[in-house]
């Protein structure tokens, strides 16, 4: 890609922000017009800043912040002209003197243009990486084939069209905790509602991982519950869960509810040794409420 002089460069970003006028403004519009590489600056920099302005508000750096920043510049060139020469005067007054500037006066002597980009600068650096942060640490994508929480969800559409049948029908959590006990490696938990009533659970593996599934029936819809032990997901040896769901139960916040899809709501929960994904066509709220006797 060709490279640009940093006059054209700045040229092109007073273009995007409407502030040239006459020679300079039919010079730039020929320039994108008709040099493929120019044009690929003014995209990328016009589309970045449509993001930004789409996103964030426009804020007012306080004055503070410029007098902090000038004040350690300060002291650290006084340091600098305060601290003995041990050269010979000869290598020394080859160069001259360092000047000690104050970026304060600078600030305010500046245009309102300039002072604003010396503090948007600084923001905006801090923003990119806290972006970049959460992006790639925060929210990495779980591979579908582990994924607790959208396996759950395809159960779900296969229980609730009927065609995956229950291994054990009762309306009793103790007899269906009972009927777990023996067939997996963690204790088992059917909470005991008030809103709704079971329908009866079924045990088995999914990707390797011993799960048990039970089934609730409140309002005439289903509700249906995927449980796994704790220990084994937070490990994510066989299931796994997005991070911040992994953070949510390490914090001790329970009931998180997921964005809806295809019409099915999501909650996490958990209880004990075990962690939860409850699946609905009622809203995330009446899950919570059913399954949580809240």
């Amino acid at each position: 890609m060709q490279k640009f002089t940093e006059a054209q460069l700045e040229s092109l970003t007073d273009y995007i922000d409407n502030r040239l006028t006459g020679d300079e403004l039919t010079q730039v519009k020929n320039l994108i017009d008709s040099n493929p590489d120019y044009k690929a600056h003014y995209i990328l920099e016009k589309e970045t800043k449509e993001v930004y302005s789409s996103k964030l508000k426009s804020i007012e750096t306080p004055l503070y912040l410029y007098q902090n920043i000038n004040k350690g510049i300060d002291e650290y060139i006084s340091g600098l002209t305060s601290t003995p020469n041990t050269v010979s005067h000869k290598t020394v007054s080859q160069f001259p003197p360092v000047p000690k500037v104050s970026i304060q006066s600078k600030i305010h002597t500046a245009e309102p243009r300039q002072r604003y980009y010396y503090a948007a600068g600084i923001f905006a650096t801090i923003l990119v990486t806290f972006f970049i942060y959460s992006y790639f640490f925060k929210h990495v994508t779980v591979p579908a084939e582990k994924d607790f929480i959208e396996i759950s969800r395809n159960i779900f559409d296969k229980v609730d069209a009927s065609e995956i049948k229950l291994q054990y029908a009762t309306t009793s959590p103790k007899e269906l905790e009972n009927f777990f006990k023996d067939k997996v490696d963690f204790k088992a938990f059917v909470p005991d509602v008030k809103e709704g009533e079971l329908v009866g659970g079924m045990v088995s593996e999914v990707n390797g991982e011993k799960a048990v599934h039970f089934v609730h029936k409140c309002g005439g819809k289903l509700i249906y519950t995927l449980q796994c032990c704790k220990k084994n997901l937070m490990k994510e040896d066989k299931l796994a869960l997005p991070e911040h769901h992994k953070e949510d139960i390490a914090d001790g916040e329970n009931w998180k509810s997921c964005a809806p899809v295809n019409g099915d709501n999501i909650v996490v929960w958990f209880d004990g040794d075990v962690v939860c994904s409850s699946v609905s066509k009622i809203a995330p709220q009446q899950i919570t409420s059913a399954l949580s006797k809240k």
